[in-house]
């Protein structure tokens, strides 16, 4: 009997541990922090880049989302986002480096581009 509950015991810590095998993965959150954000017109177009951090390893899919725009707002305001980690994931605990970067039609009136994480943001002027 022992034998049979070892090797059960085995497979489920097995298991657990396997990526392919864990639970899907959870809608994307916001990155822990913001430390570095771009904004430039090239060809009719927004290209804004962000630089940050997430808190742990694991996170996949790092993606700037832009919010609705109010149509009087000169500020176009963006979430840094990414997919955090299964929660049965083993994964190192520490702030770890993402990047994202998004193309999207020019928005008029619009000079400034605020990126948004979970604990700051960052506010920068557009590039011509």
């Amino acid at each position: 009997m022992r034998r049979y509950s070892a090797a059960i015991f085995a497979a489920v810590i097995v298991l657990s541990n396997n990526p392919a095998i864990a639970a899907s993965k959870p809608n994307s959150q916001l990155i822990q922090k913001i430390d570095h954000a771009t904004a430039s017109f090239r060809g009719g177009k927004l290209t804004i880049s962000a630089k940050g951090a997430v808190p742990s390893g694991g996170w996949e899919n790092p993606q700037l989302k832009l919010l609705p725009h109010k149509s009087k707002a000169a500020t176009l305001v963006v979430e840094f986002r990414a997919n955090p980690p299964a929660k049965n994931l083993r994964v190192i605990q520490a702030l770890l480096p993402v990047s994202a970067v998004t193309t999207v039609k020019a928005v008029h009136g619009v000079t400034d581009v605020r990126v948004v994480s979970k604990t700051n943001s960052v506010t920068v002027t557009i590039e011509e």
